[in-house]
């Protein structure tokens, strides 16, 4: 049975003040950045084997999990991935490939909220 709790909370951060998505699946945290800024954040906030998402190839939100995506069943990745196709503009898209990794495989720029994936890749799609 899949089991979803959504919460947002507001964040005072150096960037801004805003508001983040945070939801439960499965009592899986997970956290949804909306703009470059919260994407940062999260980034920012993650430790090196947590796990970060990305529809592969266009514009989406980053989301984050504070967990291994090698401990987890493949079901929940897939719940994890729909979870964020479900909060872009690619919601009604059939067939959307998200990627994920670890942090440690993601190289910051410049620009916030813009990584690099300098690592192995893993791809689902939703």
């Amino acid at each position: 049975m899949l089991n979803i709790n959504f919460d947002y909370f507001n964040i005072t951060s150096y960037y801004n003040n805003h508001f983040m998505k945070t939801l439960t699946i499965n009592d899986i945290n997970v956290k949804i950045g909306v703009n470059q800024l919260e994407n940062q954040e999260l980034i920012d906030a993650m430790e090196p084997e947590h796990t970060w998402f990305h529809i592969e190839h266009l514009p989406s939100a980053h989301l984050t999990i504070p967990v291994s995506f090698k401990k987890l069943k493949k079901q929940n990745l897939y719940y994890i991935a729909l979870e964020l196709k479900k909060n872009s503009k690619y919601k009604k898209t059939n067939n959307i490939s998200v990627i994920y990794t670890h942090r440690n495989c993601l190289k910051l720029t410049d620009t916030p909220g813009k990584v690099i994936v300098t690592g192995k890749i893993n791809t689902i799609n939703v």
